[in-house]
């Protein structure tokens, strides 16, 4: 079992694994406790546990926002290490999900490289967008990949999560969502989705069986896209492709803060981070709780990817 994750300048966190659900727990500049209720959806969570040394020249900081591999024995996420964004440096890191066999796969010191995303088509590939560099994109990286052997993926897009077949979900700019084929040598053929509006999505997951979609959608231009966003989940038919029958979970606050979220694998169940805490939406009854113990504005990540029950 492995684990993939991206890694900051700063000293390494501890991980806790709800069935692999991928919670991370943090030390220091990132901290969030989790204890989950006996009513909630996901299984108990053990001890925390220390993460290994890094074999390397720094010390670097394990990275929120998880998401698993298809078969559940690896991992990703991202770090952070000041003020967003232009600063940031992050690298992409592979690990057994007993913490050995710490790797890079790409060099975080150039850049930052935020949101992997594991590929579903057997592939063993992890993906991720590239910042604050001139070569600027969405790129991938084998599993065991060295730092240096990464592609691009596609000449443009901010790169979501992987289909089975080999395509990724895009997002442009301005707003359109797009269904990417990679064509080798950073060349991909796209197909736009169809959607209700082109307002911006971001935070997106996407369910095991791939026939639900979740995501932030930035409905307020007055605030920014996580005061100024809603919380919702939709129909997505991959053969259109399109998103359709869209139902906002966490209604517009701008002075509340919620984002990231993660679909259970019967596609009952919605993680999202609200304010620094963990809350759970059932989607049968509509209702939402809260199954974290603490919360802290900023510090609370539930995977981008699905979660058992």
């Amino acid at each position: 079992q492995r684990l993939c994750l991206s890694l900051t300048v700063g000293h390494l966190g501890e991980f806790l694994t709800p069935g692999f659900c991928g919670m991370l727990e943090f030390r220091g500049l990132l901290q969030q406790f989790i204890e989950p209720p006996t009513t909630s959806a996901f299984s108990p969570l053990p001890p925390a546990r220390a993460w290994p040394e890094f074999s390397g020249p720094k010390r670097r900081q394990f990275a929120p926002a998880p998401g698993s591999s298809p078969d559940r024995d690896q991992e990703t996420g991202y770090a952070v290490n000041g003020p967003c964004c232009e600063t940031w440096r992050s690298s992409v890191c592979v690990m057994n999900a007993d913490r050995s066999g710490l790797h890079e796969i790409i060099e975080g010191e150039p850049g930052f490289n935020t949101e992997p995303y594991w590929s579903r088509d057997g592939s063993n590939r992890i993906s991720f967008n590239r910042m604050n560099v001139p070569e600027a994109g969405p790129y991938w990286n084998d599993a065991d990949g060295k730092p240096g052997a990464e592609q691009r993926i596609a000449p443009w897009g901010w790169i979501n999560p992987h289909l089975a077949d080999g395509r990724v979900l895009m997002q442009q700019r301005g707003g359109n969502s797009f269904l990417a084929t990679p064509a080798g040598n950073g060349k991909a053929k796209y197909a736009q989705a169809q959607r209700p509006d082109k307002k911006f999505i971001h935070r997106i997951a996407l369910s095991q069986d791939e026939t639900m979609i979740a995501y932030q959608k930035w409905v307020d231009r007055d605030h920014n896209m996580y005061k100024g966003g809603v919380m919702v989940y939709a129909t997505f038919d991959t053969s259109v492709p399109a998103i359709t029958d869209e139902v906002i979970f966490d209604e517009l606050n701008p002075s509340t803060m919620a984002w990231y979220v993660s679909i259970s694998t019967d596609n009952k169940f919605l993680l999202f981070a609200k304010d620094g805490a963990i809350m759970q939406h059932d989607v049968e009854t509509g209702t939402t709780m809260k199954v974290s113990a603490d919360s802290d504005p900023c510090q609370a990540y539930p995977t981008s990817t699905t979660f058992s029950k």
